[in-house]
This record gives C-alpha cells, structure tokens and sequence, in this order.
C-alpha cells in the first residue's frame, strides 16, 4: 500500500473509533476504490477475539504476539477502575 493511501486509511480509521467512543480495540472494515479513495464498510466496536480472528491478526501484524493483544485489552481495562455498582451486578 502506498504511503499516502496507508495514512489515509490510518486517519480514517482512527476517525471512526473516536466516533463511536471506541475503547480498548475495534474493527475497521474498509474498502478502497478504483478512484483510491478508502471508505468504511463497517465499524465493529466489539470483534471476536480468537487467535485466528480478523482483528487479532492485525494485531500480529503491527508486531504484538496474541498474549500481548490480550494483555493490553486487559490493562486498558484495568486502568479504568472498577466496574461500576450496576456492570458487577451483571
């Protein structure tokens, strides 16, 4: 991918999370045209997980093993805080 095209699609997605208040890790579908103009098919603020999943797979991409994917998710988490009174009744 060409370097403009590959900030474009960086931007566009980091766009999309903070639109939707994204926390933690999302996915991204995009598609770019004949034009090269890259647009959203969808945003998922919630993908599968698994080791063989999309988004775990781009994260073995960017240089993070499947343990360090996770760890990260969890950290994030964890310095949030606690859950609130009503998420622990759940």
């Amino acid at each position: 991918m060409a370097p403009a095209l590959l900030a474009r699609v960086h931007e566009i997605a980091l766009a999309a999370f903070e639109a939707i208040s994204g926390r933690d890790y999302v996915r991204v579908d995009m598609r770019v045209d004949a034009a090269g103009e890259p647009y959203i098919l969808e945003v998922n603020p919630n993908p599968c997980i698994a080791p063989v999943a999309g988004v775990a797979r781009a994260a073995g991409v960017a240089g993070w093993s499947y343990d360090e994917f996770i760890r990260r998710i969890v950290r994030n988490a964890e310095a949030r805080g606690p859950l609130s009174p009503l998420a622990r009744r759940r």
